[in-house]
């Protein structure tokens, strides 16, 4: 498959730019501060891009996802309402243990009841405050429990945890033995997050980016896919993985790689 970029038409998927509104980040999903929530329209691009060229390669059924810079996974969660049944698993981490609490809180939105309680949430703000806001997030709650409902409602097995993104041995703690099929991740530009680099992990000569994907090589199936979304000057290369597809969409690059042999 060629190497691209398309500035002129990036989107080949989701071609409509729908109302998202029910996804909005703050009304039924929660959002951490500080952190900028990830385009729903631009996710559903890359993770459609991505199933489909891993559909190509003959990878059948639903896919599991790692991404090890989640921040509070609300895109993740998303991902799981608009894509449910061609997602098996989620494991998200994240090396700042804050920003994970409310990771946590957006994937229970998954699970059996996790509607529910948030409506419940939502109710006792309803009764205090009388908002506007409040009576559109439990429509959306009726939106979304209609899309868990009309997908077979299957959650996706979940797993959050805190490990630096660039420690392998961090993250083996976790996830030994598992192998995903895709890797989905926004990393750090050093505006609202930045890269941990402790004492040990000091490479001058390799760029964050590049411990990032030989970190997680063990966790990832054979031919597997990496899709990073970074700024325009980081640069997703690394020898164990050849690039897919490269486009971009306002300050954000996606680079999707395939893992080699």
């Amino acid at each position: 498959m060629g190497i691209f970029l398309n500035r002129k038409m990036p989107y080949r998927f989701v071609l409509d730019d729908s109302n998202y509104s029910h996804f909005s980040s703050g009304r039924v999903f929660y959002s951490a501060a500080g952190q900028p929530a990830f385009p729903v329209r631009l996710a559903s691009e890359v993770f459609q891009r991505c199933l489909n060229i891993l559909r190509m390669d003959g990878r059948t059924g639903p896919l599991s996802i790692f991404d090890p810079c989640c921040g509070g996974a609300y895109h993740l969660a998303v991902l799981a309402f608009l894509h449910g049944p061609e997602i098996a698993r989620i494991a998200a981490s994240d090396a700042d243990p804050a920003v994970l609490q409310t990771a946590r809180r957006n994937l229970d939105l998954l699970l059996p009841g996790g509607l529910q309680r948030r409506r419940e949430e939502i109710k006792t703000l309803l009764d205090q405050y009388g908002k506007d806001s409040h009576c559109q997030a439990l429509a959306s709650i009726d939106y979304l429990q209609n899309l868990l409902d009309t997908g077979g409602n299957i959650p996706p097995v979940t797993v959050c945890f805190q490990a630096n993104a660039l420690d392998r041995a961090s993250l083996q703690n976790h996830i030994s033995g598992r192998q995903f099929d895709l890797l989905l991740t926004d990393v750090p530009y050093g505006l609202h997050s930045q890269w941990l680099l402790a004492e040990n992990l000091q490479q001058p000569d390799t760029s964050p980016l590049y411990r990032l994907l030989e970190a997680v090589i063990p966790f990832l199936a054979p031919g597997a896919l990496a899709a990073i979304a970074s700024d325009k000057g980081q640069k997703a290369i690394h020898e164990r993985y050849s690039r897919v597809e490269r486009f971009q969409i306002g300050k954000r690059k996606i680079e999707i790689l395939r893992l080699l042999p």
